[in-house]
Formats: C-alpha cells, sequence, structure tokens
C-alpha cells in the first residue's frame, strides 16, 4: 500500500502547517477514502463515511510515521477544496460525547 515517505524533522514539536509534509498527509488520506483498495485491512468508514482518528492511526499513521497532531493539522489545514474561486469541503472532524474523533472525508466535486 502506498506510504507516505515522511522525513526526520528537526526536534521541532510543533505540527506541520501547510507544508509540502502536509499537503501528502491530506492527499493520502483523500485516497484512503476515495479507493477501498488503498486502505489497510480493518479500516472501514462508519455508515456515514467517517473514519475513526484512533483507526486511521492505529492502521496507516503509525506505519507511515505520521504522527497524530501531524494528521490532525493537515486536516485542518487542507480542510477545503478551491477551485476556480469555490470553495468545497475536504474533510470534516467531529468528536462525540465520549471523545472519539472521526475525520470526514468529501470527494472533489466535478
Amino acid at each position: 500500500a502506498g506510504g507516505v515517505a515522511m522525513r526526520e524533522r528537526s526536534r521541532s514539536r510543533s505540527p506541520l502547517q501547510g507544508t509540502e509534509a502536509s499537503q501528502r498527509i491530506a492527499d493520502a488520506l483523500s485516497g484512503l477514502a476515495e479507493d477501498a483498495a488503498r486502505r489497510p485491512a480493518g479500516l472501514l468508514p462508519s455508515d456515514s463515511g467517517a473514519f475513526r482518528l484512533r483507526d486511521i492511526m492505529r492502521l496507516w499513521g503509525t506505519q507511515n510515521n505520521v504522527r497524530e497532531r501531524d494528521l490532525l493539522s493537515a486536516v485542518q489545514t487542507h480542510m477545503l477544496h478551491e477551485d476556480e474561486g469555490r470553495f468545497e469541503l475536504r474533510f470534516a472532524l467531529d468528536c462525540d460525547s465520549t471523545g472519539i474523533i472521526t475525520i470526514q472525508m468529501y470527494p472533489k466535486q466535478a
């Protein structure tokens, strides 16, 4: 399964913000949502199409050396698609009453 090569960074503890690496993370997440063949075994969307953050991290993030806060930062930074001045939602974050965070991924509209 096509990994996201993340370079070792300096000891900075600040999340990636608008970097090439955050774009790669966002693109990889979109790919996981759009193509079931790219998903690791066991990474399944809910009935609404959302994925649990903890499942993404356990089944994909850790193997690709992506930290949870970098993944969340990438989702927030790249939350919108922009096409000819029109914005569309690409990702949505939600947290239920038990603290489970989910990420909904929306395909680009034609």
